[in-house]
């Protein structure tokens, strides 16, 4: 199976802005939603555009044994045919779309919903990313204060909370230096897709967006997945 293709984003935004969620969602839907992760439900999104809506034993065979779906956290019921049917009916409503509506294998709005879901896995990759670089600043300001012995404290008075003065003066923790830029902005989370073109889906940039199900060529880490197509199989 190919990675998925669809282009990278123009870094413009740090967080999506959540899309308002549609009234179609039931109690059952929200419940099976949020038992789902965002992986999960790009590779069904995926699955379901190489098979259509009518071979849900097909889409069971895609996904059951994918590498990135944990079979034995999962169980073998889980990729269950009628259960897959039932999760794709959820997303259908997340998405805005009515149940009933049936798409043939590869359909230019199967190919818009699996770039929904795309994004979505993109911006859960950068916002990883942007809390790992959290943490970086936090512990390379620690480093900085070590070397310039603003800690030796903690090794003399172990016993205390705070720095000597803590009250009397500013906070003791270093700046990262200005060379260091943030974390690339990101664009919003497209809305949910509700109309096809005659072209089929197109991005941000203008391009038309290729969604295939993800290949084995698995990155190890969050910024290698962004950059080879937000997830691997």
């Amino acid at each position: 199976m190919a990675a998925a293709s669809s282009p990278a984003p123009t870094p413009t935004a740090t967080t999506a802005t959540p899309a308002p969620e549609s009234a179609l969602l039931t109690v059952e839907d929200k419940q099976l939603l949020a038992a789902t992760t965002t992986h999960e439900k790009l590779l069904v999104s995926q699955a379901v555009f190489e098979k259509g809506t009518a071979d849900w034993k097909g889409v069971a065979g895609l996904i059951k044994g994918h590498k990135l779906i944990n079979a034995e956290l999962r169980g073998n019921a889980w990729f269950e045919p009628k259960r897959l049917a039932r999760l794709w009916t959820a997303l259908m409503h997340e998405t805005g779309h009515e149940e009933t509506l049936q798409f043939a294998a590869q359909d230019s709005e199967l190919r818009a919903i699996a770039h929904h879901y795309y994004m979505a896995r993109v911006h859960e990759l950068y916002a990883g990313m942007e809390a790992c670089q959290d943490q970086f600043r936090i512990i390379f300001s620690e480093i900085e204060e070590l070397k310039e012995g603003k800690l030796d404290w903690k090794l003399t008075q172990p016993d205390r909370v705070a720095p000597p003065g803590a009250g009397t003066t500013n906070s003791p923790l270093k700046m990262l230096p200005a060379q260091l830029p943030p974390l690339a902005e990101l664009p919003k989370l497209p809305p949910p897709p509700t109309e096809k073109g005659a072209g089929g889906l197109k991005t941000e940039e203008g391009g038309e967006a290729d969604v295939r199900m993800e290949g084995d060529g698995a990155a190890t880490t969050a910024q290698q997945e962004v950059q080879d197509g937000a997830a691997a199989a």
